[in-house]
């Protein structure tokens, strides 16, 4: 794992700079990236902000520091406090990010429903192509089966996701 600097160092603007006992953040021959963003001292006050704009603009700055990967997790002070969606939203950026290259997971969900409903159209076009003798081994219905399970692990795909990085 490689790791930002935590505390105060650790958060500023536009800068992301390399934790002295992590490896360097763009050493790709570890997996993981974990970003900071945590006061020395922890302020409840001020976390408000902290947990907001700027809690997302130091993760894409990281990303481009980490040799542009995105964070696998996020440490924060009280991360159910911010001014907006906070760190739930900037979990939800990543998982985006990470899962289908998109803003958030939400889109990513809309991604694969009109790949899906791409796939489905394409494949009605070969069922009406296939010959007599295929319909009747029943192997359009085995296709389809199939394609109901991919649409169910799809439907089921945003609370394993979310889980991945908080």
């Amino acid at each position: 794992m490689v790791e930002n600097q935590y505390g105060d160092g650790g958060r500023k603007a536009g800068s992301c700079p390399n934790r002295a006992e992590s490896s360097n953040l763009d050493d790709k021959s570890k997996s993981l990236v974990l970003v900071n963003y945590f006061r020395s001292v922890p302020l409840k006050p001020v976390t408000c902000s902290d947990n907001s704009a700027s809690l997302i603009d130091m993760l894409e700055t990281c990303h481009g520091a980490a040799g542009n990967r995105w964070a696998n997790f996020v440490a924060v002070d009280y991360y159910k406090r911010s001014e907006g969606g906070g760190s739930f939203q900037a979990v939800d950026m990543l998982n985006g990010k990470l899962l289908c290259g998109c803003d958030n997971i939400h889109a990513c969900m809309v991604s694969k429903i009109i790949n899906f409903t791409l796939s489905f159209l394409k494949w009605q076009q070969i069922k009406h192509n296939l010959s007599f003798s295929l319909f009747k081994m029943g192997l359009v219905h085995k296709l389809a089966h199939h394609i109901k399970c991919i649409l169910y692990t799809l439907s089921q795909i945003h609370s394993c996701i979310i889980l991945k990085t908080t």
